[in-house]
């Protein structure tokens, strides 16, 4: 049924010196289809990636969509071209480590249908550690630590697609797709997948790296694109609800940002905007409000404890002078 057992689909847009070492960090295996899919980069040679990679053993197809239209309808027309019985995503900016071959033979035939394993993060151009991965080595961690209780982590916490092996077989089954938005167009795919698998495991191998560039993770936001923020995660809220879903809450960081952004610039306008937004999925207005100030209230009080901890060092590194003075 499947040509390959492992299909890697890499959007890609304007960096194509990047996504040169993306592929060269792909194993060498003929079990492995590659899929660039551009989305109308600038100058892009097609012919000059295909020729600098002809040597390598998995099979490189690019493609070149007709008009830009963002990482998440580049990543579906890619989709439509795999033939392998395992979907990897890959961004044209990171990379895979070397251990990602090991994870190919271990799992080629594993019954689960997703298969999560960890990543680690590092600065593009230093190679210096970054922190862009920690959320997903703890989700990692709590899993294997306790995989009932934490297997929602997995499933609908980790909102990016790479660092996953996902069954083809469970995309199609369910007709599965990423969002055309131009902001977290993988969230709905990413939580789809994780409740539509029967079975799932997890691997702490960092067999992805998720490189961090200046630039690349800024975004100026609109009050439109604040508003596709809330329709994406309310759609996830009500989704996941809606299928006996209830360890998902509410309010979530990227929506208690929104709300907190507008209420720190006192634009009453556009807060009550987002909770109308907000209540239009059904919420009760008295709910979000009373869980935005709960949040607010966790947060407020988190930071305190930060900011009290950070004087204590602060204080301790200038009194360690005497202590030493007094030692001696």
């Amino acid at each position: 049924m499947f040509t390959y057992n492992f299909t890697i689909i890499v959007p890609h847009y304007n960096l194509p010196h990047l996504l040169h070492r993306c592929l060269a960090s792909i194993p060498q295996r003929e079990d492995v289809q590659v899929i660039v899919v551009d989305d109308c980069s600038h100058n892009f040679n097609i012919e000059e990636i295909i020729l600098s990679h002809h040597t390598s053993r998995y099979k490189l197809e690019v493609y070149v969509m007709s008009q830009n239209g963002g990482a998440g309808i580049a990543r579906n027309y890619g989709l439509q071209k795999a033939k392998g019985k395992w979907i990897l995503f890959a961004d044209s900016d990171d990379y895979f480590n070397y251990c990602m071959n090991d994870l190919m033979n271990e799992y080629a035939d594993a019954p689960q249908d997703v298969v999560y394993f960890n990543a680690n993060s590092m600065e593009s151009d230093t190679c210096y550690n970054a922190i862009r991965t920690g959320y997903v080595n703890e989700f990692i961690e709590s899993y294997l630590t306790a995989p009932e209780e934490n297997a929602w982590m997995l499933r609908y916490n980790w909102g990016e697609p790479w660092g996953k092996m996902i069954k083809q077989e469970l995309i199609d089954r369910n007709g599965i797709q990423f969002d055309t938005y131009r902001i977290h167009e993988d969230c709905k795919f990413a939580y789809l997948t994780g409740y539509y698998a029967t079975t799932i495991c997890a691997d702490r191998r960092a067999a992805y790296c998720a490189t961090y560039r200046e630039g690349s993770l800024s975004r100026i936001y609109t009050d439109e694109l604040y508003s596709v923020l809330i329709r994406v995660f309310m759609e996830k809220y009500t989704f996941l609800t809606s299928h006996g879903v209830t360890a998902y809450p509410l309010i979530t960081s990227l929506i208690y940002e929104v709300l907190s952004h507008y209420h720190y610039a006192g634009d009453v306008r556009h807060f009550n905007k987002t909770v109308d937004l907000i209540e239009s999925y059904g919420i009760e207005r008295t709910e979000v409000l009373k869980e935005w100030k709960r949040t607010f209230a966790k947060v407020r009080w988190h930071n305190r404890k930060v900011f009290v901890k950070q004087k204590l060092c602060i204080m301790f590194d200038k009194l360690l002078p005497t202590f030493q003075i007094f030692k001696y």
